[in-house]
């Protein structure tokens, strides 16, 4: 299957003609580990972005902007980083209860209790108390819409988002996302011999005669 911008899926279908099957989220989203969310944590360039961005975006507020974090996960690392920037208070969304449980002992042991309220559920069912003035989140998969955040974006922006001026862009980060998709054949190399050996293959099946 490939997979398109819109969140689904072209597969084949008889005569060579392609349909689309709608793909809201790839299976597993609920069993991240602890070691995921450190590994994450870790990804320095991707963290110093984040941060970044967060508090290029708060900077000036004079601690007047609500932010939601949806999909916080166990370290509330986004959170967190817009609490320090300086936000009133941020809703911090996550549908994992174990990682939930976690994220509210983060948050206790950061002395972040009367900033930021974690929040267990569903972002698409949950109610916030009051309209918020940005949008953090990182639900991005390999494919920029593998873990649905389409839908889940689209139903923040129209539910939680306080309207602004600037558009809601700039009342999100990520602000876009972008996937690209290049064909590759893989022919017989010694690179491929030394990733048999080690275990590291690529999921799914070769061409005939690529390997």
């Amino acid at each position: 299957a490939v997979a398109a911008e819109d969140g689904s899926a072209a597969v084949p279908a008889e005569g060579g003609a392609m349909r689309l099957r709608q793909v809201i989220q790839e299976s597993g989203l609920e069993d991240w580990s602890e070691a995921d969310y450190v590994a994450m944590r870790d990804d320095e360039p991707r963290t110093k972005a984040y941060e970044a961005a967060i508090n290029k975006r708060l900077q000036g507020t004079q601690g007047s902007s609500v932010v939601v974090d949806i999909g916080t996960g166990s370290l509330a690392l986004l959170a967190i980083m817009a609490a320090k920037a300086g936000a009133k208070k941020v809703y911090a969304i996550e549908k994992n209860p174990e990682a939930a449980k976690k994220a509210k002992e983060t948050v206790t042991k950061e002395g972040l209790d009367g900033k930021i309220q974690v929040i267990e559920g569903d972002s698409t069912q949950v109610e916030l108390p009051e309209k918020v003035d940005l949008i953090v989140s990182e639900l991005i998969g390999s494919i920029a819409t593998q873990e649905g955040v389409e839908p889940i974006i689209k139903d923040a922006e129209k539910r939680f988002l306080r309207e602004s001026e600037g558009g809601t862009c700039a009342q999100m980060i990520p602000a876009r996302v972008e996937t690209r998709i290049a064909p590759v054949k893989y022919t017989e190399h010694r690179i491929m011999q030394f990733a048999s050996k080690r275990g590291v293959m690529s999921r799914g099946k070769p061409a005939p005669d690529t390997l």
